[in-house]
């Protein structure tokens, strides 16, 4: 009785914030979620607090614990974006690599996943392979311990993706970083920030990327942003 009384708290608290519609989005998100890891052998929906992680560099204090993207909100979010063949994607944050292995269904040349703690990254780079051996994917996929802050761009990124996954001094230091690139290798980028609160005010005062789209799929929400000229 407990356990009922429970659930149907949690429904109907999900509905006052999320409506009808997206509650029945988050319910079929987490099934995908959960049948994810059991299909492909991965083992990427244990979030990981910040303070459990060994992290070299000076950019601990600015980092936020992995919590992993729903991976069916990152499919509808694509199906919205229609990402052209041969572009280059990359997950800032990339934790254990379920966004990388989500990409590899889509048409990019190469994904590049950058993590700062060695843990993840050990263990992305493990999700990965084992991915890889149940899903055929021409991509490149390469997964790069380090922090964002200090990621060079190689000039052909044309996606980029974020989780929420660090604060803003950090998305200050990423898109000094972006400009840098695009002045080199001027392309039409988009970067997709997802759980957006904390960077969209830094994003706002950025001079050269405005937000062009936003979508949403139950509580996961992602805004736009584009050099792309109006």
């Amino acid at each position: 009785m407990k356990f009922a009384l429970k659930a149907l708290a949690r429904y109907a608290n999900s509905v006052r914030a999320n409506g009808l519609r997206g509650t029945f989005e988050n319910a079929a998100a987490l099934i995908d979620d959960l049948r994810f890891d059991r299909i492909h052998g991965t083992e990427t929906a244990q979030g990981v607090p910040l303070d459990a992680l060994v992290v070299r560099g000076r950019n601990k204090h600015l980092g936020v614990e992995y919590t992993p993207t729903r991976v069916r909100a990152f499919h509808k979010l694509m199906a919205h974006l229609k990402p052209p063949v041969g572009g280059v994607f990359v997950d800032f944050g990339c934790g254990k690599g379920r966004v990388l292995c989500a990409a590899a269904a889509y048409p990019f040349r190469r994904i590049v996943g950058v993590e700062f703690a060695p843990e993840l990254a050990a263990i992305c780079r493990t999700n990965v392979a084992v991915y890889r051996r149940s899903v055929k994917s021409g991509a490149e996929i390469v997964v790069i311990e380090g922090d964002a802050a200090e990621y060079r761009f190689a000039g052909d990124e044309d996606m980029i993706f974020l989780f929420n996954p660090f604060l803003p001094a950090v998305m200050a230091a990423v898109l000094g970083n972006l400009h840098r690139s695009l002045r080199a290798h001027h392309r039409v980028v988009l970067l997709i920030v997802s759980n957006p609160d904390a960077l969209a005010p830094v994003l706002a005062e950025d001079a050269l990327l405005r937000k062009i789209d936003e979508y949403a799929y139950g509580s996961s929400r992602f805004f736009i942003y584009s050099n792309a000229p109006t």
